[in-house]
């Protein structure tokens, strides 16, 4: 190949290269992520939940087993983190206790249905 045909190649990948460093990643901010995943999740038929009819402030919770934090934090669309599959009514207690916790059944639900199976 010629030497001018490599150098051209070459600059071409150096250019890419350092675009690709310079331009922000397409990441929502936190609160905007946070947003459309609730907006998701409501319009989800959540009638289908155990307890659904418990649900208020000091009763049952609508909890996304796979946080919201964690979504976010790993770039899980908001349609993941809002299937029903990641939806159940837990107590308000529990609920503030597991905080942003991945427990064992939000890593099972990871492993059996990854992101893009849903």
């Amino acid at each position: 190949m010629d030497l001018k045909v490599l150098l051209a190649q070459w600059e071409q990948v150096n250019k890419e290269q350092e675009l690709l460093i310079k331009t922000p990643t397409n990441k929502p901010n936190r609160e905007s992520y946070r947003e459309e995943v609730w907006r998701l999740t409501e319009l989800n038929d959540l009638s289908v939940l155990k307890h659904h009819d418990k649900r208020g402030f000091n009763n049952y919770h609508l909890d996304h087993i796979i946080p919201l934090k964690y979504g976010w934090k790993h770039q899980l669309p908001p349609e993941y983190i809002a299937n029903i599959r990641n939806l159940r009514f837990i107590p308000w207690r529990d609920n503030l206790k597991k905080g942003f916790q991945l427990t064992s059944k939000a890593k099972h639900l990871l492993e059996s249905h990854p992101p893009r199976s849903i």
